[in-house]
């Protein structure tokens, strides 16, 4: 929830007289610090323009500098300054994100409130640093500073709140010396201050629903629209147009057959000749043929195996004489060698002959 002020500074005049001409911070800076528009400027060490970064989207102002800032020409550097540097880096900030000024730029007596006329002599510099940096926040500091601003307020009741001021979110803050103080305002300080984050992202808010009403500006260069051309010359215009676009003519459908030709198509091979090739093919895939398992034959029994031959069972004189001779000793490898028991080293094959299921006839061997 977010209130509205329509105060403002008047518009920022050189106190020496004539338009301001401060096109940047440290002009101002370099006028403030040889001011002498106020009875403040006698009893002043130092002048205190502000400090911070030139394009700060928070600008913090608190009332007037202290002892330690009027001896260093900086703001909020004494203890104040110290609780100031912790609250912002529970947001968290830094100086450097920031820039503080105050409503006065040089040092009251005795640290008392400023008079009217002094405050009247700070305000171009004031408002012309809050035109330079063009805050999206502005967060006052204490009873003095937001009462500049917001006239109709009342800090123990304002502050921690999101207000708005001629168009810019304004943030109070009780004055951290006050919380030095005060424990109690010193916790409401701290619970303020985290705030701020929501107090930038109404300022953006605020800052679209501006842009969304802003008006487009018309260029001054822009001619008037020259008026347009009489009924019947614009009828005459499109009929050349339609004529200009006609679409163009497509060839009848059998004229269009006419001229497609029809793909030539390879002669199929002779029937013999795919027939060799797949012949031929077939010879390339097949697989190899197995090779012959040879079954090794049992070794006879005792029983088994034939008489040995007798006298009387001896062929005659005369067979003997008529058949071929034999070899006096059988062959090495020949079964009568082997006798029973015998280790056995390699199948004995017999030379004979096997049927296949298809007729042929095949020779065993080694």
């Amino acid at each position: 929830m977010t209130s509205t002020s329509t105060g403002s500074f008047d518009s920022p005049v050189d106190p020496a007289g004539g338009d301001s001409g401060w096109n940047s911070i440290e002009e101002i800076a370099d006028v403030v610090r040889s001011c002498t528009n106020c009875r403040l400027h006698a009893g002043r060490t130092n002048a205190v323009p502000g400090d911070g970064s030139p394009v700060a989207s928070i600008l913090i102002i608190g009332e007037g500098p202290g002892f330690n800032e009027d001896q260093q020409g900086l703001p909020f550097v004494g203890r104040s300054g110290k609780l100031l540097d912790e609250l912002l880096a529970e947001v968290p900030l830094s100086r450097q994100d920031v820039f503080i000024t105050n409503v006065v730029k040089c040092r009251p007596p005795d640290n008392r409130d400023p008079k009217p006329d002094e405050v009247a002599a700070c305000r171009p510099y004031l408002e012309r640093q809050i035109e330079l940096l063009d805050p999206k926040v502005m967060v006052t500091l204490g009873r003095h500073s937001f009462l500049r601003f917001y006239p109709e307020g009342k800090i123990s009741k304002d502050h921690g709140k999101i207000l708005r001021w001629n168009d810019r979110i304004l943030f109070p803050l009780y004055h951290p010396a006050a919380g030095l103080r005060n424990p109690a305002i010193k916790l409401d300080l701290q619970a303020d201050v985290l705030r701020l984050p929501e107090a930038l992202r109404e300022s953006l808010s605020m800052s679209a629903t501006a842009s969304a009403k802003t008006p487009v500006p018309v260029p001054e260069n822009v001619q008037e629209s020259q008026p347009g051309p009489k009924p019947e010359l614009v009828a005459d215009h499109v009929q050349e147009l339609e004529q200009e676009t006609e679409p163009a003519q497509v060839p009848e459908p059998e004229l269009v057959a006419d001229h497609v030709q029809e793909p030539e198509q390879e002669p199929e091979p002779e029937p013999e000749y795919v027939a060799e090739s797949i012949a031929e093919a077939a010879v390339r895939v097949a697989p190899p043929p197995p090779e012959p398992v040879y079954e090794q034959q049992p070794e006879p029994a005792d029983e088994d195996l034939p008489p040995e031959p007798t006298a009387t069972d001896s062929p005659t004189a005369t067979e003997s004489t008529t058949e071929s001779p034999l070899p006096s000793s059988p062959p090495a490898d020949s079964p009568e060698e082997r006798t029973v028991g015998a280790p056995v080293s390699e199948p004995i094959i017999e030379n004979e002959t096997t049927e296949k299921e298809e007729g042929d006839r095949q020779l065993g061997f080694f």
